[in-house]
């Protein structure tokens, strides 16, 4: 039964819901509007043609219901002049009303029924403040065509998200035409991507709207944005390629970059610190580019203000050769340089195309201190630089070696004017020719000193002018000595006279000359430091012997050759060879002459003529002879086992001479030399034995009778 009764009034509500439906979507008959979906300010086009309106004016209606079945209707058309035909047709925006289906109906004021020429359905829109944007920029969406008195949230992201944490959210309570614009908000620091971002707008009724955005990249902040070439500038920037490699170029992209990095995962790099390059004054360009997409880049302008020149070295004495390297000024002008605003004459240099130069140039006579240095174009008083160059005190002298008692010339660069040069010689008070040496008021100074006595070799001279400038040179003191004669090729002898002469050494010095380490000879220096001292070569032996000579500081070194030569053997005399000699025996020879004297002997006495054995022999013999003591007479030999003898000669250097040739004598006997004790046992046995002779005899004979 219910399902008859359904079956029956469906077509009456087929019909009856086809004309509900009708009133707010299907046009009206021959009329049209376009299009029929849009957003708020989208323009809208109608017309009723066929169907007139009557009257005289006629009004547009924009009718729809809201989301709280609210009744909605806006006059989108005021009161306008119905053509003669009747037929009326136009454009208007979408005024702001919240999402929703709405009709279009023209009013005319001579007939109270409305003619609808369509439906229009409104969507969700939003726009921004900007649709590209560096990180850290202020950004407003302004919305419509939302829910009316809904909360919306606002999101960013590479997609359409409607998740996540909202970047904030407004909302549209106090606004029933679904409008709203958004509190500024900073975008977040975001890496560069190829593909846009979107800002997408979501209310609580999950009506959407996006809108596309692109980052751009930027440059932060520069830690100046005005100086010179050669300051250090940190560079802050973002909007890159996440951990891609940046560049930061200086004028071009397309120069040499000053410094490469990689950014992070934010898209931004580090603090980078840049040098800037040589270029001329004026405003250049800092670019920071993405290499990963080299058209996406951000830049921002550096000035030079200044101009710049750097001295190498900054500091000497006069005479020294100063490099002036500027850089910031103009290109191929001429640059003139001033010594504390004196100007160089001749000192003049042009730039290059990039402003910079660089010139050579000497330091001339001036006083100590600090100085400037100006470098100015000729043609622009106002484009200069300044250095200081510090001119600090020198001395020079000559000659720069010399000995005790040479006159020197002295002469100084850099002392403040006026000041009173006091000079050292090894921290030694120097006296002066004049006496008082005076700075000139171009700081310098000149005068003669005489080389006092010191040890030899290097010396610090000293001057100061009591104003706190000091300076110092080497000199060198030489100290001569020689010993004559030279005894390398010629060597001396025992007495030779022999000379040490020298200069330099300190005056009124004694001298003291040495052999080994015995004192031969002293002597005197007079006031320049000379001497000479002579000596006799004293006993030594031969070969090479040290010499000094010294004044207590200075000693110089000598070497003395005594001569080697042996004397000759001596001539001998007496006894002759093969005589008998008489004792106590005398043994004569003759003198040896030799440069080393005196010249000792030695006597030899032998049992061979090979001196294996020796029964005399004395030595250190000073004169040509010797006769034997008692206790030295020879026993009795016969000239068949004779006595040998020789003489072997030394002189003063210890040189001893081959022996002498050898002689050759016998002792005999002499009834003389017989004692008198043995005459009377030789008589008292022959008496003995003569006697018994004569006994034995007349024995025989008596008894033969």
């Amino acid at each position: 039964m219910k399902i008859k009764t359904l079956l029956r009034v469906f077509p009456a509500l087929i019909i009856a819901a086809s004309i509900a439906i009708g009133v707010f979507i299907s046009p009206v008959s021959a009329v049209s509007s376009a299009p029929i979906t849009g957003h708020v300010g989208s323009t809208v086009t109608f017309s009723t043609d066929p169907t007139p309106v009557t009257g005289t004016n006629y009004t547009v209606h924009f009718i729809g219901i809201d989301a709280g079945n609210n009744s909605i209707n806006v006059t989108v058309i005021q009161s306008t002049v119905i053509p003669t035909n009747g037929f009326v047709s136009g454009n208007f925006p979408v005024p702001a009303v919240p999402k929703g289906n709405y009709k279009i109906s023209v009013l005319g004021d001579g007939n109270p029924t409305a003619v609808d020429v369509g439906n229009f359905a409104v969507t969700p829109s939003i726009t921004l403040s900007t649709i590209s944007a560096t990180a850290g920029t202020p950004i407003i969406v302004y919305g419509s065509g939302f829910g009316a008195n809904l909360a919306v949230n606002i999101y960013f992201g590479t997609t359409q998200t409607t998740t996540g944490t909202p970047l904030m959210t407004v909302s549209t309570t106090q606004n029933v035409n679904g409008s709203f614009t958004s509190n500024p908000f900073n975008l977040p620091q975001t890496p560069y991507l190829p593909v846009p971002y979107y800002i997408t707008a979501f209310d609580s009724a999950s009506n959407i709207a996006s809108t596309q955005f692109a980052i751009l990249s930027r440059i932060i902040s520069l830690s100046q944005e005005a100086g010179a070439v050669g300051d250090s500038v940190t560079v802050n920037a973002d909007g890159f390629t996440a951990l891609g490699s940046v560049s930061v170029f200086f004028d071009s992209i397309t120069n040499t970059p000053l410094v490469t990095v990689a950014a992070n995962s934010l898209g931004a790099i580090p603090a980078t610190s840049i040098v800037i390059p040589p270029a001329t004054r004026g405003q250049h360009t800092i670019y920071v580019r993405d290499n990963t997409y080299t058209t996406v880049f951000a830049l921002k302008a550096f000035t030079i203000n200044q101009s710049k020149i750097i001295l190498s070295p900054a500091s000497g004495p006069v005479g020294t050769v100063m490099t002036v390297n500027g850089t910031g000024f103009a290109d191929s002008v001429v640059v003139g340089f001033e010594f504390d605003g004196t100007a160089i004459t001749g000192a003049t240099v042009t730039t290059d195309t990039k402003g910079s130069f660089s010139k050579t140039i000497t330091i001339t006579n001036s006083p100590s201190g600090v100085h400037v240095i100006t470098a100015r174009v000729t043609t622009d008083a106002a484009m200069f630089a300044q250095a200081n160059f510090t001119v600090s005190s020198k001395i020079t002298v000559s000659p720069t070696t010399g000995k005790t008692g040479d006159s020197v010339t002295i002469s100084g660069t850099g002392f403040y004017p006026n000041g009173q040069i006091t000079l050292a010689y090894d921290a030694i008070a120097l006296p002066t020719a004049p006496a008082t040496l005076t700075v000139l008021p171009d700081g310098t100074f000149s005068g003669i000193f005489t080389v006092p006595g010191a040890v030899e070799g290097s010396h610090t001279i000293i001057a100061a002018d009591g104003l706190g400038n000091v300076a110092t040179t080497a000199f060198s003191s030489s100290i001569t000595a020689s010993i004559s004669p030279d005894t390398s090729a010629t060597p001396g002898f025992v007495g030779q006279d022999i000379t040490v002469t020298g200069s330099g050494f300190k005056p009124n010095a004694t001298i003291t000359v040495k052999l080994e380490e015995n004192s031969v000879a002293t002597g005197t220096s007079n006031t320049s430091g000379a001497f000479t001292i002579t000596f006799k070569a004293p006993v030594i032996a031969k070969g090479a012997h040290p010499v000094t000579v010294s004044d207590g500081q200075t000693t110089k070194p000598f070497t003395f050759t005594m001569e080697g030569t042996a004397p000759a053997g001596p001539t001998l005399t007496e006894p002759a060879s093969g005589i008998k000699a008489k004792q106590p025996i005398t043994f004569t020879w003759g003198a040896v002459t030799d440069q080393s004297n005196p010249v000792t002997y030695k006597l030899e006495v032998a049992t061979d003529a090979n001196f294996t054995t020796l029964i005399l022999s004395k030595e250190g013999l000073t004169t040509t002879s010797y006769t034997t003591t008692e206790a030295e007479e020879l026993p009795t030999v016969s000239k068949k086992v004779p006595y040998y003898w020789r003489v072997i000669a030394t002189d003063a250097a210890g040189n001893v001479g081959s022996p002498s040739t050898a002689n050759s004598f016998v002792v005999g006997f002499s009834w003389a030399d017989v004692p008198v004790w043995v005459w009377v046992t030789v008589g008292f046995f022959a008496v003995i034995i003569i006697g018994g002779g004569v006994y034995l005899l007349l024995m025989r004979r008596r008894s033969s009778f």
